[in-house]
C-alpha cells in the first residue's frame, strides 16, 4: 500500500485543455474562443503556453505566434513608458 500512495501523487487529472492538447486543437479553440482572456489574463496565458510548449503535437508556427504577439506587447508598453520619461526629461 505504500508504492501506492507515492505513485498516486504523480498522477493529475486530465483537463479538457490538456485534452485538446494532445490532440494538437488546443492552440486553435483558445484563439477561436479564449483570445481576449489569453491577451488579457496573465495566469491564463502563462497556462495555455505551458500546455503549448510540452506538447508536441501543436504546430510549433502557433507558439512561436503567440510568443512573439506577447514580446510585441511588451515592447509597445516599454515604448510608451520610454516616450513619457523622454517628454518628461528632455
Amino acid at each position: 500500500m505504500k508504492s501506492f500512495t507515492s505513485v498516486k501523487r504523480l498522477f493529475k487529472p486530465v483537463s479538457f485543455f490538456d485534452e485538446l492538447s494532445s490532440y494538437g486543437f488546443l492552440a486553435e479553440y483558445i484563439y477561436n474562443n479564449f483570445r481576449h482572456k489569453l491577451k488579457s489574463d496573465k495566469d491564463f496565458r502563462n497556462e495555455i503556453l505551458q500546455k503549448l510548449v510540452t506538447n508536441k503535437n501543436e504546430p510549433q508556427d502557433v507558439i512561436d505566434y503567440i510568443l512573439l504577439e506577447q514580446l510585441s506587447d511588451c515592447l509597445e508598453y516599454f515604448n510608451r513608458r520610454v516616450k513619457t520619461w523622454m517628454s518628461k526629461n528632455p
